[in-house]
């Protein structure tokens, strides 16, 4: 939704690679609920989905691709 249709502030909370890369940034000893996710990415309300970019893009810097 965040590419395809521009929605910025789309974060799947519900998204098990968004939950542990949620897990690992705020310091987490177990991935969040569902619930938990949307009240720790709301702060960056109306762009969500940008953090979600972020964390993808990240994890696709980390890779060896040569």
């Amino acid at each position: 939704m965040l590419r395809g249709l521009g929605r910025l502030n789309v974060f799947p909370a519900d998204d098990v690679a968004g939950q542990k890369n949620l897990l690992h940034w705020l310091n987490l000893r177990k991935s969040p609920t569902y619930e938990k996710a949307r009240r720790a990415v709301s702060r960056f309300h109306p762009y969500e989905g940008l953090l979600y970019f972020h964390f993808l893009l990240a994890k696709l810097d980390s890779r060896d691709f040569l």
